[in-house]
């Protein structure tokens, strides 16, 4: 399926549940653990190449480390039970 549809943006291993949004100058990329009882741990990965990405849901913006490879952005998250996250990440100008 994968060859046939592309996609913005998905969790590699389908444990997470995202939904994003953008501004002119960033995505919003919303991330929930639906699994109440076990931690869970992703790749995230978006087409396109963006620039500093930033953990919102900590207290201060905490930066998200993020490869860049074969024309697609991707990071690693590990979240608690029933844990959700909002990662912003800065738009280039290819986005």
């Amino acid at each position: 399926m994968e060859a046939t549809t592309p996609r913005d943006f998905y969790a590699a291993g389908r444990d997470f549940r995202l939904v994003a949004r953008e501004s002119d100058d960033h995505l919003y990329l919303f991330v929930v653990n639906p699994d109440y009882y076990a931690d869970r741990e992703d790749r995230i990965i978006l087409s396109g190449q963006y620039g500093d990405a930033v953990d919102l849901g900590c207290d201060v913006a905490f930066p998200v480390k993020t490869t860049f490879a074969r024309g697609a952005a991707a990071f690693d998250l590990r979240l608690a039970p029933g844990e959700g996250t909002v990662v912003r990440l800065e738009k280039t100008t290819t986005n």
